[in-house]
């Protein structure tokens, strides 16, 4: 796993492993000097959850039949983690025995972060987690896109997502633009996304004033034939795209924006989570 993070060339990497972060220190012997975040893969029978940026190991066997995740959350999230819930859609059993998100006491709509691609692209159930994650942006909800690789090997396929950030610096740095959702999720292709509003200048997470906001796209190692779709209050505006090469556009925006790139063969090459538009006191309270 670790010469397969080199050979990727990633920046950073989260080790969990299911129920245990005994890994971690063998991790950080091979890779001295990597950006490493602790974590842990919370694996049971009613689901499984990532857990990461907290240096405690988790027991999910304290967990009662269906019963406490809500708390399990509210614990990593004081210690300053991110649970994110790991392929919701995948089928439970007898394919996959736990496989399936079962909680009722911590649904998808009440979490602060989904897995929404995970493994490689073409399996089933991430679509239904990407439409999932549409309706809950439709309904007022901020959450938070994520992607796991989910490899139990030495390698990675062309159909994994990975983790875009603007900066890998530190640690402390790096879970703050994970937990505020100053992310894009993407295979190869790289972009650089500038949105301006009327209070300047909003990262990919951040909360903003409605209104007109100036669209700024630069982008890099997209497949042919791939198309852009911007994505504005759920209505999409689809342009074919290039190789490489910018994009500038004004849009009119009254509760969230975030950009795609599909390719040709259609599954999704990039993703970016959501700029969102502050909510006025009255939706605060219907949401």
């Amino acid at each position: 796993m670790a010469h397969a993070a080199l050979e990727r060339g990633l920046s950073f990497l989260a080790l969990t492993d299911h129920n245990t972060s005994s890994g971690r220190a063998e991790l950080e012997r091979i890779l001295p000097g990597f950006l490493l975040l602790p974590g842990v893969e919370l694996t049971t029978y009613y689901g499984h959850a990532t857990a990461i940026g907290i240096e405690e190991w988790l027991d999910w066997t304290a967990i009662k039949a269906g019963r406490g995740m809500h708390a399990l959350a509210n614990k990593v999230a004081l210690a300053g983690g991110i649970l994110s819930i790991a392929h919701p859609f995948a089928p439970g059993d007898p394919i996959c025995t736990g496989c399936a998100w079962m909680y009722f006491d911590l649904r998808p709509e009440n979490t602060a972060h989904l897995e929404v691609w995970n493994s490689e692209w073409r399996e089933p159930y991430n679509r239904a987690a990407l439409e999932h994650w549409y309706s809950l942006l439709e309904s007022g909800k901020r959450v938070i896109a994520t992607v796991g690789s989910d490899i139990h090997g030495p390698s990675y396929t062309a159909g994994h997502g990975f983790t875009c950030t603007p900066t890998t610096s530190s640690r402390a740095q790096l879970l703050e633009q994970l937990r505020a959702g100053n992310t894009y999720l993407a295979r190869r292709a790289t972009l650089e996304p500038r949105v301006r509003t009327e209070a300047g200048d909003a990262e990919l997470g951040s909360v903003q004033p409605k209104g007109t906001w100036t669209l700024e796209l630069r982008w890099k190692g997209v497949p042919l034939g791939s198309e852009l779709h911007v994505i504005a209050d759920g209505q999409r505006e689809i342009f074919p795209l290039e190789l490489e090469g910018q994009w500038t556009r004004a849009v009119e925006v009254e509760r969230w924006l975030h950009f795609e790139i599909w390719r040709s063969d259609g599954e999704l090459e990039l993703l970016t989570n959501p700029v969102f538009v502050e909510r006025s006191p009255h939706s605060q309270g219907s949401t």
